[in-house]
């Protein structure tokens, strides 16, 4: 018997590398998943800000900042992590740990483990909540990123592009 999938579960992929992050959203969609991504510490922490999450999946390395910090941030908001990140030092995956994340995968990653991560992490959040928020086709597909001004910049999209 497999892990039961929660419906409207969102999602909040955080990676610089373009090609990662959207391969990541494409894949979690293609399964079922309300999927928001960031490519920037600074956008990450605006969608944390602005969107109800059940999991971010976040890379160490951004551009603009050091994902610890975000998953400081994401711990304070009782929001569960997935660490996905090139540092495979065991210093780095104990540390990420401590600081609140719920799961560490080493980079290349397999989609499909991941998923199954994703899964368990999810449906154990959902158990805690229990909580079931309302499908909202309109929020399907938004994507936050910095761009040096003061307010968030949002655009829906149907997909990852």
């Amino acid at each position: 018997m497999g892990i039961e999938q929660k419906e409207n579960a969102r999602i909040l992929v955080v990676d610089d590398a373009d090609s990662i992050r959207l391969q990541i959203c494409a894949y979690l969609r293609q399964h079922g998943y309300n999927v928001n991504d960031a490519w920037s510490l600074a956008g990450a922490m605006r969608a944390i800000n602005l969107l109800e999450l059940d999991l971010a999946i976040v890379d160490l390395e951004l551009g603009d900042g050091d994902g610890l910090t975000l998953v400081r941030a994401l711990q304070e908001k009782g929001v569960p992590c997935m660490v996905v990140s090139v540092r495979s030092a065991v210093i780095d995956r104990v540390l990420s740990l401590e600081l609140g994340a719920d799961d560490y995968m080493v980079k290349p990653i397999d989609l499909r483990e991941m998923l199954l991560r994703v899964k368990k992490i999810v449906a154990i959040t959902f158990r805690r909540t229990s909580r079931r928020r309302p499908s909202s086709t309109s929020a399907r597909s938004v994507s936050i990123w910095s761009t040096g001004r003061s307010s968030p910049r949002i655009a829906s999209r149907s997909r990852c592009r």
